[in-house]
């Protein structure tokens, strides 16, 4: 390493990642009116959860800076491919943060409550301009969040990120810098406490799946005047069903017996699954549906695995779940055949229908999705589900 930097060739290159930003609202004058100790232990939970979720959504900490977390998505030590669910991930993680910071605000509350006479004798103790600045009523434990997306094809500085090694031969670094991460610091240094602020670069991945609402823009020195958003939730059909959308691990050791047998009776799907076993061993990642690594033949097998995980979320009882599976795969199977696969040959559906599943009802619900639009939840989720694939990773 001491070598590397000797020679000065530190630029580790270009990469397509997400930089988050996340920083403690005030701090100062948190610390300043609660004091070091009882501040200390907050920052600590926080700090404990950043890192939790971090992991949890296969985020890299980069750095502390402050009472600010800095931490990059879809990294080459990731060792992940580029792809739209690293953006997923950091507004999930994002929005576990806030939901964090959230809970430490009311045990916050109660602490000051539960010490409020130590807590106004330090108020007093501060100069008359701070005590009309700070209000002990006022206070608040809230988090500000901001996250850029690189693009390393782009030409535009905004758009670049670089990993680099920075520092002494005592003392490296392996971190981010250029334009991206300006934008991402930038996001959030300007934007509001509690709020989740994203780039023009996020929010193009990002914009099916989470609802956003457009901020004022920001202006960058030297890089002109950019556009950002606010990140107001989930979209509403998929409120709280991303994060139990993370679920093919579940599958990977323990599929359900109706979908194995699916595999092992269809064409479609059959050599995908193993390959996708071999990915994920691979890479040691562990992403929803991975028909953008297997290619295109695996499709029909990814949106019905994450119909079924759509309907598990909403509460559908499991035999309503086998039958939903099959009808998913059915029809996704029969497109992908129209669409390059002339050569298939689907026996008749009954064929293939474990006598565990109404095959009836999994006929009934592909008549269902034939039509314009649908009337059956279960066709009504299989059409958002693959409308929703559709726009993330085929356009």
């Amino acid at each position: 390493m001491s070598k590397l930097i000797g020679n000065n060739r530190q630029q580790m290159g270009l990469v397509y990642a997400m930089e988050l930003v996340a920083d403690i609202c005030n701090y100062t004058k948190l610390n300043m009116i609660l004091g070091e100790t009882m501040m200390g232990e907050f920052m600590r939970k926080f700090f404990r959860e950043s890192h939790k979720f971090l992991a949890q959504y296969r985020g890299m900490f980069d750095k502390t800076v402050g009472d600010q977390i800095v931490a990059i998505f879809g990294t080459a030590k990731d060792q992940a491919p580029a792809s739209p669910m690293h953006a997923f991930d950091a507004v999930a993680c994002a929005l576990k943060l806030v939901e964090a910071t959230e809970v430490i605000n009311v045990e916050m509350q109660a602490a000051i409550q539960d010490n409020y006479a130590a807590v106004v004798a330090r108020h007093k103790s501060l100069s008359s301009e701070d005590r009309e600045s700070i209000k002990i009523e006022e206070l608040r434990f809230q988090c500000r969040v901001g996250i850029n997306t690189s693009n390393s094809t782009s030409d535009r500085e905004i758009d670049r990120m670089r990993m680099v090694m920075m520092g002494a031969e005592t003392c490296i670094d392996y971190t981010a810098q250029s334009g991206a991460v300006i934008y991402a610091f930038r996001l959030e240094s300007s934007g509001t406490p509690g709020k989740i602020h994203i780039g023009e670069n996020t929010k193009r991945f990002v914009e099916y799946m989470y609802r956003l609402k457009k901020m004022p823009p920001i202006i960058l020195k030297g890089l002109g005047v950019q556009p950002g958003y606010w990140v107001v939730g989930y979209q509403s059909f998929f409120d709280s069903i991303y994060p139990k959308t993370r679920f093919y691990q579940q599958y990977y050791n323990n599929m359900p017996r109706e979908l194995l047998m699916l595999i092992n009776t269809v064409e479609v799907g059959r050599m995908q699954i193993k390959e996708i076993r071999k990915i994920n061993e691979y890479l040691d990642i562990n992403i929803p549906y991975l028909e953008h690594l297997a290619g295109f033949y695996n499709l029909s097998m990814a949106r019905a695995i994450f119909s079924y995980a759509v309907g598990e979320s909403v509460g559908m009882d499991s035999d309503r779940l086998h039958t939903m599976l099959f009808a998913s795969l059915w029809h996704n199977a029969v497109m992908l055949r129209n669409l390059a696969l002339e050569w298939l040959d689907f026996f008749p559906i009954h064929t293939q229908v474990p006598d565990t599943t109404d095959a009836t009802l999994v006929e009934s619900i592909m008549n269902d999705l034939a039509n314009s639009s649908q009337t059956s939840q279960e066709g009504k989720i299989i059409t958002l589900c693959n409308q929703f694939d559709h726009k993330v990773f085929d356009t």
